[in-house]
């Protein structure tokens, strides 16, 4: 194997780190900097101590904007069903900012977060209701619009950002419960070694976690 050194970043949560690795050829890797964040594989990693994962969300939206923008003039054409339409969305602007939610922390706030910007692109796909009263306060007159999106997108199936994100991160825990025991990611998962005290392991395993889900859900 050859490292590509131009290609190969350090990131580490170390206070005080030197700004450069050394390797033994003579060549150096980059050490970025604590509290940076660095693009890889689609994703925004951060090196902050925390894991602060609000810059990885906020690529993964304006990259659904810079996308459904790009394809405005099919999406908003009054001359293409309303159905074809969202369907164009759901494959060219969902899939960005969805994507890798399988492996990131979900969190309520970032749920709406993700909601608030799927209603705001909707708008402009759906228009505002043809009853509207202009002369009401914009929130009365968003309320209204957003029922509008509600019942459209119910309508034709579409889903919104949170339980497309909900649903790859149950797959994913699903999958890696179904993981045979020896299977790496089952073992690094798996915090404490067999037979010994559990000192901070959470209550609930993926297994569980996906059981009390599915009796949640009433599926098998």
């Amino acid at each position: 194997l050859h490292l590509n050194v131009g290609k190969t970043k350090i990131l580490t949560t170390q206070s005080q780190s030197p700004s450069e690795v050394p390797l033994r050829n003579g060549q150096v890797i980059e050490v970025l900097d604590r509290g940076s964040t660095h693009k890889w594989l689609g994703c925004m990693l951060c090196t902050a101590s925390t894991g602060n994962h609000a810059p990885d969300l906020a690529h993964h939206l304006q990259a659904a904007s810079k996308a459904f923008f790009a394809h405005r003039p099919f999406l908003v054409n009054r001359n293409v069903a309303m159905r074809d339409r969202f369907k164009y969305f759901d494959a060219m602007v969902t899939p960005v900012a969805c994507f890798g939610a399988a492996h990131r922390k979900v969190y309520k706030q970032d749920l709406c977060r993700m909601d608030i910007v799927f209603r705001r692109l909707l708008r402009s796909i759906v228009g505002p209701p043809g009853d509207v009263d202009w002369t009401l306060p914009w929130h009365e007159i968003l309320h209204h619009w957003n029922e509008r999106v509600k019942s459209l997108t119910a309508r034709h199936g579409l889903k919104t950002w949170s339980v497309v994100c909900l649903g790859q991160y149950w797959k994913f825990a699903n999958y890696v419960s179904t993981l045979p025991r020896e299977r790496w990611v089952v073992r690094a998962l798996n915090w404490l070694p067999e037979h010994a005290r559990r000192v901070g392991r959470p209550a609930y395993s993926w297994d569980s976690m996906i059981q009390s889900f599915c009796r949640h859900k009433q599926i098998g």
